[in-house]
């Protein structure tokens, strides 16, 4: 697993929890909240890109690298340019498919597999 207990319940649940406790949020709220984040890392880990959810294979990469795409949406790696290594791949890409056809995000999952594979 790439999350101990204690970092999921220090940077998952605590910082919910803390906040609606705080300003004294209904309980529905909190179930809100956790069924939201259910849904999120369910989307995230699939292997699917729905529309106007988490993009999947932006945290794929995040688990092959552990360098980058830190956020779920990536307005902060954008800001911090923890994204540059992933951007660039993504671009090389778009550039061969546009050269040799196909859809790049099955492209994209073909290749994180292989690179997955040579790093384990």
């Amino acid at each position: 697993t790439y999350c101990t207990l204690t970092e999921h319940l220090f940077s998952n649940i605590l910082p919910i929890l803390v906040g609606i406790v705080l300003l004294g949020s209904h309980w529905s709220l909190l179930m809100m909240f956790f069924c939201s984040l259910t849904c999120g890392t369910i989307t995230a880990h699939s292997n699917y890109n729905i529309p106007w959810l988490f993009d999947s294979l932006t945290h794929d990469w995040h688990h092959y690298s552990f360098t980058e795409n830190y956020g779920p949406i990536g307005l902060l790696d954008d800001y911090y340019d923890t994204n540059k290594v992933y951007k660039s791949w993504m671009a090389e890409l778009k550039e061969r498919t546009k050269r040799e056809g196909g859809d790049i995000r099955v492209l994209a999952s073909k290749e994180l597999a292989q690179m997955e594979a040579k790093k384990a």
